[in-house]
């Protein structure tokens, strides 16, 4: 069956009556985010080598917070060793924290249609607090949310870059004998 045209007068419904724009921009937001994950384990796993099995438990059903503390250990364990790379990751960390929360306050929200068009809010259950109600996030448009879906991109592409930077450090990178 062919895809349809993307075509802004077809009807995507949603629960909460979220226009076709929002909802193509959560997409935008969900893909970008699963390639930010998957560099984060590519680079994982270039930086186990040639240890696959321990790059395989490291990675292994780890949450991206996991996955995120894993890379930052493994990077300086490298550094003590010699391979360059703790800094760089260290940089690109704050980038990928930032961008990770604006991303799952945007998936995790409940949506609220007001009545200005093309406007959302997201509200959330508070994160570290004992209160149930919601918090009212701010107001949102298509184009906020595809801004998101950028940042995104971008740190997953920095990442792409790192996991690259890392391939070149390890080419001159002597690995040290076990005793």
């Amino acid at each position: 069956m062919p895809e349809p045209e993307d075509d802004e007068a077809m009807t995507i419904t949603s629960a909460v009556g979220l226009k076709a724009a929002h909802l193509k921009a959560l997409g935008r937001i969900t893909v970008n985010y699963s390639f930010m994950e998957m560099m984060l384990r590519s680079s994982l796993t270039l930086l186990c080598e040639p240890d696959a099995e321990i790059a395989g438990v490291l990675t292994s059903g780890a949450s991206f917070g996991t996955l995120l503390r894993h890379v930052t250990s493994v990077c300086e364990i490298r550094a003590a060793h010699g391979l360059g790379v703790a800094a760089d990751f260290r940089q690109l960390r704050d980038r990928i924290e930032k961008a990770v929360e604006r991303r799952n306050d945007v998936v995790h929200a409940l949506w609220e249609v007001g009545k200005t068009p093309g406007v959302i809010t997201p509200h959330r259950i508070p994160r570290r607090s004992s209160k149930a109600a919601l918090e009212e996030g701010t107001p949102l448009t298509s184009i906020d949310l595809n801004a998101i879906g950028d940042e995104l991109l971008d740190v997953a592409s920095a990442l792409a870059a790192f996991y690259g930077g890392i391939s070149i450090a390890k080419e001159s990178f002597q690995r040290p004998t076990r005793k």
